[in-house]
């Protein structure tokens, strides 16, 4: 049986105790502390400064990254690290090749797998560009097929001579400053007929 629903007179008596007439309502205690309340408030501040900086600092890094670089910066960045290879044989092999590819890939010129004479009669130049590249395409046939030595001197005409060659084609004309002078004429150029 529950206790509602038993009679009154069946209930017992309260013990004797402490009067209820002087007990106080429940405390109230506050959630946080007022330095509790500060402490969260600079740690949200220092987080949100750090949120900051660092979305500041994704789109500076994100503004500086350049453009890539152009074809002809790339072509004459290569052709002064083929400069650098010791071997006149591989020295030929890489520089017609970085200046081959710059014509296939800025002028749309089928150049691969074919011999330098194809080349030059599939690829036209403008002007006196046509007759470097002819020069220095033979030049550098003379390297890899004739075993051909190269001086310093003679590398150092010849990447000028490509140089030109890339620089004379880029869609941007070079300030005077920029632009090479003439090159001077390529080594063994008299012994091969016109």
């Amino acid at each position: 049986m529950f206790l509602a629903q038993m009679p009154a007179s069946t209930l017992p008596d309260l013990p004797d105790g402490p009067s209820l007439d002087r007990l106080r309502g429940p405390v109230e205690m506050p959630l946080f502390e007022t330095w509790q309340i500060i402490v969260m408030c600079l740690g949200g501040f220092i987080l949100a400064s750090l949120l900051v900086w660092g979305i500041l600092a994704f789109l500076r890094k994100g503004s500086r990254r350049s453009a890539p670089p152009s074809p002809e910066a790339l072509a004459l960045n290569a052709l002064q690290a083929a400069l650098e290879l010791g071997d006149d044989e591989r020295y030929a092999v890489e520089s017609s090749r970085i200046l081959l590819n710059y014509l296939e890939r800025v002028r749309q010129y089928r150049t691969h797998g074919k011999t330098t004479e194809e080349c030059l009669a599939s690829v036209r130049l403008p002007g006196e560009l046509q007759l470097n590249l002819k020069d220095f395409l033979r030049c550098c046939d003379r390297a890899k097929f004739a075993l051909a030595r190269f001086t310093e001197k003679e590398r150092i005409m010849m990447t000028d001579t490509a140089s030109e060659i890339v620089l004379g084609l880029s869609p941007t004309p070079a300030t005077d400053s920029e632009k090479p002078s003439a090159p001077p004429p390529l080594p063994g150029k008299e012994e091969f007929p016109t």
